[in-house]
């Protein structure tokens, strides 16, 4: 090989050059004389197919490294604002860049730099790397580089050592990247891998992580920073070298001063910038969401959601400030679900208050964890019985105690309110109309509702769930929950609720259309919101009583057994909001109910997310638009609502005896037309001391006609236990002949009077209920200490399952005859 130990300053003449080139020059003939001229054309035909051949054969055994682990960003419903990021697999910020988001500049400034020949040759500068190759020897130690971006690419993907072995595999390399991508998709790979120090990577990681901005929206100054960086990723390190950093940036500017590749005017500029940056941490405000999302979507490293940037914090931040002034009740969790109503979209999604709360399980989904939903299915058990017909706001349910098979539901304030109608029953929560509501219009019927609403648990346990499914007996969660009073809000039209983006296609509208379910009809839904709106009502809270900026809002409150969860859900025609607080534990606690604990936290983002906004602020966001587009206007009464007057005492279409008539509304041609029955015409005589029937009717002039409240039994025991007297008809002329034969009371035959029964304690024996009843009795009524246990056949067989103790026992016919025993039920 030639001599190239020859002094500087000697190469430097041109006779040091001709010395220089001399032995270059022999050794290449030596070389074209021994090897190359025998072979002939055929030979070098040969020569270039051997190495085609070759490259084929390392390419199979060693295919290229390609790097596809990226971090994961998700951003808001601005594309702009990101609300979480992601690690890639390897603990790296590795963000994907598009070459559609690098600023032009950036590219002209990083092929100026690093390659200028980029798009000119094969992966490879043949020149640059004689000329590295020399220079090294020369000076017997590195001194330049010969790395074309494509082998910078290469590099990247195969981290080794650098050595000239290392550096003809890099050729290797950069020959298979050339032959399998186009210069751009290279030059891609070179942008998003780009080293910064510790675990960054690639240009839009760092101009994100140091500049809080994408690529495209760099400045010159900026755009040259982040290309000199990359040469000493671990000495120049922004935040603690920038002075060095900005140095060496003003001479590449000056470099490209001087070649012209940008206009002097914005290069002057770009060196009086100053550079102040250190490193930020990327946000990360929605993990559970977040994470959802990314392992639904794996392959998609930039998730676009529907959350409101500014509405999703400040949610966040309200939820987080009002558990904690819940912390002396020992109430530690909390979690919020907001969605607009035009687009089906989340706008808020609170998880859980804290996620950095591992003390109190802060890393729960709250939004997606199965509950008790306690009374927050009742307007959908109402709104399936208005759609059957079978009730009004104004119908009139009972109130009192009673026992379904064996189940005893009490309300959550102990008492009960005798008659009552659907308005009062709905928003004061109570159980028992509930109950008879829903085993009046079938278990089944709510199942089918629910599952049609996606409510995943209860279709999970249908065969399981019975009467209590209407006091919130089975499971549910809040999306669930949230999404199901979005339907009301949506004239009954469901639709399952959005969190990612989806283009804007017109050709899709047809389809989008078709995905909606009708649930129940628009009149249902209209009168259940005008209930559920009402402010004066007692699940009100004391510390909401007085105030007068409360927006009009349909909510309802729930509170699950054993004081586990306390539920708000409300809806204007723009929004829903569904609120959770207690303990992800589980822990029960007295003072967690939903009016109280609940509903604050509910009225406070109502008041957040529909605060009017200023119209001068050019930011406003197509969401916010919507939102405020309607906020003054309420639900507007469909067509098939009419107004029409019913008796107060009974809610039903008033008949001629009903004196107290009030307004109601109701859904023409589906809601019931009976009239009212509530009092029945008796026949007494002139004193009001007997009553007559046709077959003992006497003269026209003994006797008179009288109006009597028709009275169920259960009714009855609940006015006789609370001593309240009503006016009840007088007993039936003794001296009929028709009241001797049928007049008498139901005899009780089994249990026998007065008797004890032993039984184990463990699967106790069922003991049969039996009467004798007269002839004209079709039905009659089972009372267990008072409660009412069953209405059955005259005919029908009955037994159920005695508790311990002493047991008073009635039976009531339906003329109103009642028989009562006790016995006594012991235990072993």
């Amino acid at each position: 090989m030639w001599n190239c130990t020859r002094s500087k300053r000697d190469a430097y003449s041109l006779v040091g050059l001709s010395r220089t080139l001399r032995p270059m020059v022999s050794q290449i003939r030596i070389c074209y004389k021994r090897f190359i001229s025998p072979l002939g054309i055929r030979g070098l035909f040969l020569c270039f197919l051997l190495p085609v051949f070759l490259f084929f054969v390392v390419d199979f055994f060693a295919p290229l490294p390609v790097q596809e682990d990226y971090s994961t960003l998700v951003f808001a419903e601005d594309s702009t604002t990101i609300l979480h990021s992601f690690l890639s697999k390897d603990q790296k910020w590795r963000i994907k860049t598009e070459l559609s988001e690098i600023n032009p500049q950036l590219q002209k400034m990083l092929v100026f730099k690093e390659d200028k020949y980029f798009y000119w040759h094969w992966g490879v500068d043949y020149t640059a790397i004689l000329r590295a190759f020399g220079r090294n020897i020369w000076y017997n130690r590195r001194t330049s580089g010969a790395s074309t971006i494509t082998m910078q690419v290469a590099r990247m993907l195969d981290r080794k050592p650098r050595t000239y072995t290392q550096k003809i595999w890099e050729i290797f390399r950069a020959f298979q990247l050339e032959f399998y991508y186009s210069k751009n998709e290279i030059l891609q790979m070179y942008v998003n891998n780009l080293p910064y120090g510790s675990n960054i990577e690639g240009i839009k990681s760092a101009s994100l992580i140091f500049f809080q901005k994408k690529p495209q929206f760099l400045s010159l100054a900026e755009i040259t920073a982040l290309t000199i960086v990359p040469n000493r990723p671990n000495s120049w390190e922004f935040g603690k070298k920038n002075q060095e950093i900005r140095e060496a940036r003003n001479k590449w500017l000056k470099k490209m001063s001087s070649a012209r590749i940008f206009l002097l005017a914005d290069i002057q500029q770009a060196i009086q910038e100053p550079l102040q940056v250190t490193r930020q941490t990327l946000p990360q405000h929605i993990t559970a969401l977040a994470t959802d999302l990314q392992k639904n979507n794996p392959n998609i490293h930039e998730i676009y959601t529907t959350l409101h940037p500014e509405k999703q914090l400040r949610t966040q931040e309200i939820t987080q400030q009002y558990v904690q002034r819940l912390a002396n009740y020992n109430i530690h969790n909390a979690c919020a679900l907001v969605t607009n109503n035009h687009t089906n979209e989340i706008i808020a999604y609170i998880a859980t208050a804290d996620f950095a709360d591992k003390k109190h399980k802060g890393e729960v989904n709250g939004i997606k964890a199965v509950r008790s939903p306690g009374s927050t299915l009742k307007p959908f058990l109402y709104g399936l019985a208005m759609d059957k017909g079978k009730i009004t706001p104004k119908t009139m349910l009972e109130d009192v105690p009673m026992n379904f098979g064996a189940f005893s539901p009490e309300n959550f304030s102990k008492d009960f309110k005798g008659k009552v109608n659907v308005e009062n029953a709905l928003i004061s929560s109570l159980n028992v109309p509930a109950v008879q509501l829903l085993e009046n219009i079938g278990t089944k019927n709510l199942i089918a509702l629910l599952k049609n609403l996606h409510f995943s648990q209860i279709e999970k346990d249908e065969k399981k769930l019975g009467l209590s499914l209407a006091l919130g007996g089975c499971g549910a969660t809040l999306e669930e929950l949230v999404s199901g009073y979005s339907m009301l809000a949506n004239n009954g039209n469901f639709e399952p609720l959005k969190y990612i983006q989806t283009k804007k296609d017109k050709t899709k509208k047809s389809k989008k259309l078709s995905e909606k379910t009708n649930i129940l009809s628009p009149e249902t839904c209209y009168l259940i919101s005008e209930i559920l709106a009402q402010n004066q009502r007692p699940d009100m809270p004391t510390s909401l009583l007085n105030r007068l900026d409360l927006p009009k809002i349909a909510w309802k409150t729930g509170t699950s057994l054993g004081r586990r969860d306390a539920w708000a859900i409300g809806y204007t025609p723009d929004i829903t909001v569904g609120v959770w607080v207690g303990n992800f534990t589980g822990e029960g606690i007295n003072n967690l109910v939903g009016a109280e604990i609940a509903t604050p936290l509910l009225m406070d983002i109502f008041m957040e997310i529909l605060a009017k906004k200023d119209n001068k602020n050019a930011n406003k966001s197509y969401s916010d638009n919507k939102l405020t587009k309607k906020n003054s206007e309420w639900f507007t009464a469909p067509g098939n609502i009419k107004v029409r007057y019913v008796c107060e005492e009974s809610g039903k279409v008033p008949n001629d005896f009903c004196e107290n008539q009030i307004i109601d509304l109701h859904i023409s041609a589906v809601s019931s037309a009976q009239k009212c029955e509530h009092l029945q015409k008796i026949f007494v005589s002139l004193d009001n001391k007997i009553r007559f029937c046709q077959k003992c009717m006497p003269l026209e002039n003994e006797y008179k006609t009288e109006y009597f409240a028709k009275i169920s039994p259960a009714l009855r025991a609940f006015y006789a236990d609370e001593k309240n007297k009503y006016p009840a008809p007088p007993p039936h002329n003794p001296k009929c002949n028709v009241a001797q034969l049928e007049g008498f009371s139901p005899r009780i035959t089994s249990p026998l009077h007065a008797q004890s029964y032993i039984i184990p304690i463990q699967n106790p024996p069922k003991i049969s209920l039996a009467c004798q009843v007269a002839d004209d009795v079709h039905e009659v009524h089972w009372f267990l200490n008072g409660v009412l246990y069953k209405t059955i056949s005259a005919k029908e067989n009955l037994f159920f399952t005695p508790q311990i103790g002493k047991l008073n026992i009635t039976c009531t016919d339906d003329r109103g005859r009642t028989s009562k025993i006790w016995v006594d039920v012991v235990a072993f």
